[in-house]
């Protein structure tokens, strides 16, 4: 559906582009006690929550705007100073973690942030990025406000593109073939109501 997105934006169904905005939250670096190589720069290098998944935001919302990203404006946040890493190794995405020793490591990466951004036509917009937001575990959302509709897609529920329109009902859309843009079309596989992959599973 972000093809779709895509799609409607190039055709001016959109209408003239106002604002895009959206998130990245994840919850894998919630507590003290969760540790990686990224939160060392040294090793991952100075920024970690926009670089690690901003970027994959920016590339989703320039994919469907059309539009580069040609400056940006940010306010980071770093929640734990120090961070406890396990002796034993890095144990963030292990079933088992050993409850044995630790040790206190300085953390200057960031954890959160907040980034305000101008498109390469003038139009603006903001997101969120976040590691340590409870529940969320890759909660990508893009929302595009047109001077026609609005646009708004999640990646944990890729199939439906919400549009949002200010005289009538607003729309979900879903992923079947027979009724999106014929470029965008091709990125559905399968008839509508059969997830992306599914065939191989079966």
């Amino acid at each position: 559906m972000v093809q779709q997105a895509a799609a409607m934006v190039r055709n001016g169904d959109v209408g003239r582009l106002f604002a895009a905005h959206g998130s990245y939250l994840q919850d894998w670096m919630l507590l003290e006690t969760d540790y990686n190589w990224r939160v060392d720069s040294a090793q991952g290098g100075a920024s970690r929550a926009v670089a690690d998944i901003g970027s994959h935001w920016c590339d989703t919302v320039q994919f469907m705007t059309g539009r580069r990203i040609v400056e940006v404006m940010a306010d980071l946040s770093i929640v734990w100073p120090t961070r406890k890493a396990p002796v034993a190794g890095d144990a963030t995405f292990s079933q088992h973690r050993d409850n044995g020793a630790y040790e206190a490591r300085p953390v200057d990466t960031e954890d959160l942030g907040s980034v305000l951004f101008r498109f390469d036509d003038g139009s603006k917009g903001c997101f969120t990025v976040s590691q340590v937001s409870a529940g969320r575990k890759n909660g990508l959302t893009v929302e595009i406000n047109g001077s026609n509709c609005s646009l708004a897609w999640e990646q944990e529920v890729p199939q439906r593109l919400w549009v949002g329109h200010r005289q009538r009902p607003n729309q979900l859309l879903s992923d079947d073939p027979s009724l999106m843009l014929g470029e965008a079309a091709a990125s559905a596989h399968f008839p509508g109501g059969h997830n992306e992959g599914w065939p191989r599973c079966v």
